[in-house]
């Protein structure tokens, strides 16, 4: 099971926020760890900074992939500093010309920094899943006369409507809070949920360097996560379930 964390999709003013030097401005609720692999996407003609497009050129609208190596949340305004991941030792030092070079470009213009990839959970003990279909009521009133008579109740008539999909994951709580599992379990209780995401392999084939998603079936969405249950059983492993419901349209490959 694949897992994005909530609150690692934070859209960021492209020149305010990216200030010269090494320091990236955070908003206050921001869920970024330090060796969190990120990227930055010009969204709405948003302009990124040009230290940020030279280590790593654009592909498309995206920059990327980069490391958090440093993240001060002590007081004001959260902040992070980062590097290729490629060299992670070397810090990006930004231009401070991002926006207009002089100013932040006009609404709805932004930089939105995310996790580059999916991460995985390694603790994970099981998963349910379950895509159901709400039915719609179709049935209308009769609109012909006959003269036969009928002993049976008429059938309402009904059609498939929108699909919901919703689950849960149960996880091995452990003391290491660096664990994915325990970001996991702090997402679940996040006002903000944004950037969360599950990727759940049904029947996995394993590429060069993980899996093969054309070759694989799997399960992928965004999703809200709507708490957790702990399981506490002296002599036995400390386990959590993590309830969570699709946010959005979620990609089914099952091919």
């Amino acid at each position: 099971m694949y897992f994005k964390p909530a609150g690692t999709s934070v859209c960021l003013r492209d020149y305010s926020d990216f200030p010269a030097g090494t320091d990236v401005t955070l908003p206050e609720c921001h869920a970024f760890v330090v060796g969190d692999v990120i990227q930055f996407t010009q969204e709405d003609s948003g302009v990124l900074d040009g230290a940020i497009t030279t280590a790593i050129p654009l592909s498309g609208q995206t920059s990327g992939p980069f490391v958090i190596t440093g993240i001060d949340n002590t007081a004001g305004a959260k902040n992070f500093e980062f590097a290729t991941k490629a060299a992670p030792g070397t810090g990006i030092t930004l231009a401070g010309d991002g926006g207009t070079g002089s100013a932040d470009t006009p609404l709805p213009a932004h930089i939105n920094v995310s996790l580059a990839d999916f991460m995985v959970v390694c603790q994970v003990r099981s998963v349910s899943l379950d895509l159901s279909r709400e039915e719609l009521d179709t049935t209308a009133l009769q609109c012909t006369t006959g003269t036969a008579a009928t002993c049976d109740a008429p059938f309402r008539t009904t059609q498939s409507g929108y699909t919901s999909g919703s689950g849960t994951m149960e996880v091995m709580f452990s003391s290491d809070q660096s664990s994915l599992a325990n970001r996991l379990l702090a997402s679940s209780l996040r006002s903000d949920q944004s950037g969360a995401e599950v990727k759940l392999y049904l029947d996995t084939v394993q590429g060069a360097t993980g899996p093969d998603d054309a070759q694989s079936m799997y399960i992928s969405g965004p999703i809200t996560l709507l708490g957790f249950s702990l399981n506490v059983t002296p002599g036995e492993i400390t386990t959590a379930t993590v309830n969570f419901s699709f946010a959005g349209q979620p990609t089914i490959d099952l091919t």
